[in-house]
């Protein structure tokens, strides 16, 4: 099986690491909005004449691993300076876990398109959200 990526130039791979570079500062920054950057760009690229050339899904599954991986490290550096509140924390872990094994689980089960609209419509809506105050 052949790799999408194989057909990357180092153009497109300059800009994926540059990309991943500010979508990790945003994520370590503001603690969100990494993933989105890093989704946006990775959808251009992976796109030949207007259509995906993978699954809208796969894309996303990528992102996560990336996104842990950062959330790890800035985990690590708020922890460092005491700026985690673990009892507060607790409540978070244990429903965020279980949501994303059940987004996961689901994920599948719909078309890539909707997943792409559903991710569209979320991402607008909590921009108008923070833009309202």
């Amino acid at each position: 099986m052949t790799s999408i990526t194989d057909k990357f130039t180092a153009k497109k791979y300059a800009l994926i690491s540059v990309t991943s570079f500010f979508g990790g500062f945003l994520n370590g920054f503001l603690g969100a909005a990494g993933g989105i950057l890093i989704g946006l760009v990775l959808t251009r690229l992976f796109k030949s004449d207007g259509e995906l050339l993978c699954d809208r899904r796969d894309i996303y599954a990528n992102i996560q691993i990336a996104m842990i991986c950062v959330s790890l490290v800035s985990l690590s550096i708020y922890a460092s300076r005491g700026d985690v509140d673990y009892p507060s924390a607790t409540w978070l872990i244990i429903p965020a876990i279980l949501g994303g094994a059940v987004g996961s689980h689901i994920l599948r089960r719909i078309s890539s398109s909707a997943v792409g609209k559903i991710f569209a419509v979320l991402v607008i809506w909590s921009g108008l959200r923070m833009i309202a105050g």
